[in-house]
Order: C-alpha cells, then sequence, then structure tokens
C-alpha cells in the first residue's frame, strides 16, 4: 500500500507551487539538564509564538522535574528549521513513573493549512515503546490522531505525522497537540525529541480534489476508506465508484469523510486484491483523482502455522542476546494453545505453549482485547517475531476478542534439576515452558521482594543469585522465605544469557502443596463432595478469581469470577480432592478443600 501521508504532503506542496512554511519550532537550545528543567518552555522560531506545557494545563499532565520525568541531553541537527545550527540540547521525558503522561504544544495556525509535525527522536531500550498523538481545539477535548512507535536506539530519526486530513486545524486561532507516552521499564528508560517543527502552506480558498488519506481493512466483509475533507454523499456512495477485482460492492456507506464499503463476497484470508476508487468529489466539486489500492487480505497461507514449533522454526534472524531483532513478516498461529502465565504488569506478556514448545506473547499495544486465564485455551492469534536478547517473542500486531474455549490446563510442568536450570543450552531449547524444580530450599532468610532474585540449593547443587526471581506476586511479597525444602513452579524466562524461573502466584512455592496458605472459616462451599458445580458462599468479601489445585498443590484450573456467591464448574475435574484458592483485588485470599466425585 502507498505511504499516503507523503503522497498527500507531496500533492499539496505541488498544487500550490510553494513548499510548506514553519508555523512555530522549539529547537530546545539552551534547555537546562534535571532538576532544572522547565514544565513550560515557549517556541524559538517561526512566524507564530508556541508553547510547550508539562505542567498540568492546557490537557498537559504535571510532569515532575526532579524525580526525574523531564531532562535534557545532548541534542541533533536533523530537523532543524535554521538549517542546522549547533545541535545544542534535547527535551527528554523518562522514566516508567511518567507512562500515561502527556505534553502539550499550543499554537495559532491563523493563515495556515494542511498543518504537519515533524520533529527529531532517539529512544533508548528501556524507554517509551508508544507515543499518541492527539489534536484539539479547545484544550479539553481531544481527538486521537495516531500512534507512532519509537525507535529504542541511540541515533535520532525523523518523525512526521500529517495532519493534513484535519481540515479545522486550518487557520484556527488557537490548535493543541498532545503526545501521550506509553512503555518504559524502568526509571532511567527515555525518548528524547528535538526540532519539534509544525509547517503549513499558507491558506486560501479550496482549489484541490479531494484526497484518501487512509485505507484500512476493518473485516472480511467491510473496508474502509477515509478522505482528508468531507466528500459529497452522492458520488461518495456511489457503488459504481469503486471496483475489486470483479467483486461488487453492495453499499457504500458515507459519515462526513469516512466511507464504509460492504463487498458482496467475505474477502478470503492470504488473497491478494486491487481496490480501484474514483470520481468521489468534495463539496466544492473538485473531482479526485483516480487511486489504487494493492493489499492482501490477513496472512498469506504460506505465513499460517499450526503449532508453537512451528512458529519458532519460522525465525530466521540473528540469536545473539546482545541486542533487539525483529522480523517484520506477519504470523497467523492457527492451532490451539494454552495460557501457562500472565503477566499484564511488564507489557502485558502471556506465556502460551503446546505440545511442540511454548513462547511468551509480547502484547504492550494492548490488541488481546479480552481477558486471559491461566488454563485459557486460545488460537487465531496474529504477530511477528522478535529476538529480544535471546528470548524469542511473538509480538501481537492484531486486535485479538475471541473468546475463551476452555479452561482446563492439562499440561504438567517440565521437572528439572537444578544443574539443568543452570545449563544454558538446555534452557535454550526449552524457552518459556512451564517448569519446576523439587525440593529446593532458599539460602536467604527474611521476606520476599518484589524483583529480586534468590539463591537455591538442591542436595549439593547451588544456585548463586539468579534462578528464581519474584516479580509482581502481591501474595507473595512480605510473606516468610520458606526454611524447609520447597517445590518451585514457573515459566522458563531468559534475559542475557541467563534462565530465570518465575512463579505465578503464591501456590508456586509450597512446602507440601497448599496446606501452608492461611484458610478462611467465613467462606464456605456446597455441595461438597460436589458432582459439576460448586457454589461459594463469601460472605461479605469480593472474590475476582478462583483457582483450583490438586492435593499435591498442582495447578489444575482457573478462572474469573464477578458475584458475590460465585459457581465454579468442575465437572472436567477427575475424582479426587482439591483445593480452592479464591482472591480478590483487596489480596484477602481463601482456600477451601472440596471433593470432586
Amino acid at each position: 500500500m502507498k505511504k499516503l501521508s507523503l503522497l498527500l504532503t507531496l500533492c499539496m506542496m505541488t498544487l500550490l507551487g510553494q513548499s510548506q512554511e514553519v508555523i512555530t519550532a522549539w529547537t530546545f537550545d539552551d534547555l537546562e539538564a534535571s532538576p532544572s528543567t522547565p514544565k513550560v518552555i515557549y517556541s524559538n522560531d517561526g512566524w507564530e509564538e508556541g508553547v510547550l506545557y508539562a505542567d498540568g494545563t492546557n490537557g498537559s499532565s504535571d510532569f515532575n522535574s526532579q524525580a526525574p520525568e523531564l531532562n535534557a541531553f545532548n541534542g541533533t541537527t536533523m530537523n532543524d528549521p535554521r538549517d542546522s545550527q549547533s545541535a545544542s540540547k534535547d527535551f527528554a521525558l523518562v522514566g516508567n513513573s511518567a507512562n500515561g503522561k502527556s505534553i502539550v504544544f499550543k499554537l495559532s495556525t491563523s493563515g495556515y493549512q494542511n498543518i504537519q509535525l515533524t520533529y527529531a527522536q532517539r529512544g533508548s531500550d528501556k524507554g517509551f515503546k508508544k507515543e499518541e498523538w492527539w489534536y484539539s481545539t479547545d484544550g479539553v477535548n481531544f481527538v486521537f490522531f495516531d500512534s507512532i512507535s519509537p525507535a529504542n536506539i541511540i541515533t535520532y530519526t525523523l518523525r512526521t505525522v500529517d495532519f493534513t486530513s484535519v481540515t479545522e486545524l486550518n487557520d484556527a486561532e488557537t490548535v493543541y497537540f498532545k503526545m501521550t507516552v506509553y512503555g518504559a521499564t524502568t526509571s532511567a528508560g527515555n525518548n528524547r525529541i528535538d526540532n519539534v517543527v509544525f509547517r503549513g502552506n499558507l491558506a486560501g480558498p479550496d482549489i484541490y480534489p479531494p484526497v484518501i488519506t487512509k485505507f484500512t481493512v476493518e473485516s472480511p466483509s467491510v473496508l474502509k476508506i477515509v478522505f482528508n475533507e468531507n466528500v459529497d454523499p452522492e458520488t461518495a456512495e456511489n457503488t459504481d465508484n469503486y471496483t475489486m477485482d470483479g467483486y461488487i460492492f453492495t453499499s457504500a456507506a458515507l459519515t462526513e469523510r469516512t466511507v464504509v464499503l460492504t463487498p458482496s463476497l467475505a474477502l478470503a484470508e492470504g488473497l491478494s486484491y486491487t481496490l480501484y476508487v474514483s470520481n468521489v468529489e468534495d463539496l466544492e466539486g473538485n473531482v479526485m483523482t483516480p487511486d489504487t489500492f494493492n493489499f492482501t487480505f490477513g496472512v498469506d497461507q504460506q505465513y499460517h502455522v499450526g503449532s508453537i514449533a512451528e512458529l519458532r522454526a519460522k525465525w530466521n534472524g540473528p540469536t545473539s542476546t546482545d541486542s533487539v531483532y525483529k522480523n517484520n513478516t506477519k504470523y497467523k498461529l492457527t492451532g490451539n494453545v494454552l495460557v501457562t502465565a500472565i503477566n499484564q504488569s511488564y507489557r502485558n506478556q502471556v506465556f502460551i505453549q503446546d505440545e511442540t514448545g511454548a513462547i511468551v506473547i509480547d502484547d504492550y499495544d494492548g490488541l488481546i482485547e479480552t481477558d486471559l486465564y491461566v488454563g485459557d485455551e486460545i488460537t487465531g492469534l496474529y504477530g511477528t517475531l522478535t529476538n529480544y536478547y535471546g528470548l524469542l517473542q511473538f509480538v501481537i500486531t492484531d486486535v485479538f476478542t475471541s473468546e475463551q474455549i476452555t479452561l482446563f490446563n492439562p499440561i504438567e510442568p517440565l521437572v528439572l534439576t537444578l544443574d539443568q536450570l543452570q545449563d544454558i543450552e538446555f534452557m535454550n531449547n526449552h524457552q518459556c515452558e512451564l517448569i519446576r524444580v523439587e525440593n529446593v530450599t532458599f539460602t536467604q532468610t527474611g521476606t520476599f521482594e518484589n524483583g529480586k532474585k534468590y539463591d537455591l540449593r538442591q542436595g549439593q547443587t547451588t544456585g548463586t543469585g539468579v534462578w528464581m526471581h519474584i516479580y509482581n506476586i502481591p501474595d507473595l511479597i512480605g510473606e516468610a522465605i520458606p526454611t524447609a525444602p520447597v517445590y518451585i513452579t514457573g515459566v522458563n524466562k531468559i534475559s542475557y544469557d541467563k534462565y530465570y524461573l518465575i512463579p505465578r502466584d503464591a501456590p508456586d512455592i509450597s512446602t507440601t502443596g497448599i496446606e501452608d496458605i492461611q484458610f478462611d472459616d467465613g467462606v464456605t462451599l456446597f455441595p461438597n463432595p460436589a458432582v459439576s458445580t460448586i457454589t461459594v458462599n463469601s460472605g461479605n468479601i469480593l472474590f475476582t478469581k478462583a483457582s483450583i489445585y490438586d492435593i499435591n498443590g498442582k495447578f489444575v484450573l482457573s478462572t474469573q469470577v464477578k458475584s458475590d456467591n460465585p459457581e465454579i464448574n468442575v465437572e472436567n475435574l477427575a475424582p479426587g480432592q482439591y483445593f480452592l484458592k479464591l482472591s480478590g483485588k483487596d489480596k484477602k485470599t481463601a482456600v477451601k478443600k472440596f471433593v470432586k466425585e
């Protein structure tokens, strides 16, 4: 598909017979480093005065200059509107405490149209993974426009946000542009911007034809076209103006500048199509230049993979552990896989496994829009592959809303010795699998802490400081470290040539399975014994999650609960004794024993 924003910009510049002029710009030449980095910065170039806000006003967030969340580093001459003067300073947003915060640029576009923003951007490995751009004409009601994934590299990259399709930003007394950042993973992770420039053409009468700025395939039966301005309903809704490989369109529905097309037949996964659009007019009667879009719906059949082993085999890039390597080929995972662990606090990561292997899903854009739980069986995921310092990840690219298939998890952890846990080659062949070490003891005493690595001992073998990692387990953090031998279950995760056993929940560390957890006599179960369902009388406690373990403490099933007295389906459990663990957002936990007949 063509780069529509670039085409539109070149088209406008040609029709006007002149290049865009600098409306206002920030070069950050004399910006001071933290803790003196200002929260309000005035522009220093262009015809109009602009103001950058990071103080909580004009739709911005109140950044902390002391933490810091704001800083200034060495800048660049890239995109400098003064023809490459001294690099001087840049403006940096810093730290995971700034995730979700926004800066706002306020300026006037009076006398200008076809507004475009460019800036130099430099990232860091632990810095923000997404920049969202919004616009507003009142500083209160912001409209989402586009999302940019910054390049996490140590050199500057030119970024462009093309607002030429937003006509309400033309010739406006005051406009606001907001950038919101997400995804920094440490307090030092940062993204730097420099030489922020807003440009535009001199305003005049509308003599220009409408241009398609965006084309998307929403589903097998919905295609969407967006024009840069409002268009004439009669020509836009005339299905004769849209042709595609012999297809006919049963409808073309217009809303302002967006046309939704419905083909007579659903598109087929993996096939290529050509859409031809012509004769659409704007409200002044200017007729568009015919436009053509070549696209493939979904993923070509050659990129469908039926198992995790097949997906992992698709990676043919470097396996080095000292950097990040990406493959932009999109794959569809068509086989059924089971969720074995979830880490929503870190990039929405989900560990999945089947009989052939395991992999971690990286979903930092939040495209998985359905709640997943350990034991869910899912299929139909789209994504690309990334080698993240030796860890192969499946990075989700398309929205996933499928309902869970089952809640029962038949995968047994791979039981390893501590010697195997320290064998890099062996562990590399079992990346992301659910594993267990048995009868190990902690060499440390005290209480569990978040983000800490622990030494383990098994017989005469000792793992020194790297073998188990506690990560965001609320009902484990602050609890006493067991002194007796324990069973530890969790996922196998690599980081810089070292592998870690990452427990998922408190019961994953257990001396004899389950009895070290505090029982709550205020909660009752009935019927007990149970045949197909069991109802929880939870009193005044509002639980959100229910997990079931067998008599030996092995995890069996997990589900979400939403009512005061939830009903749990146990029909698929084999006859025997079990423990039901209930947990809520307030960290209250109850564990009750029951019998399945």
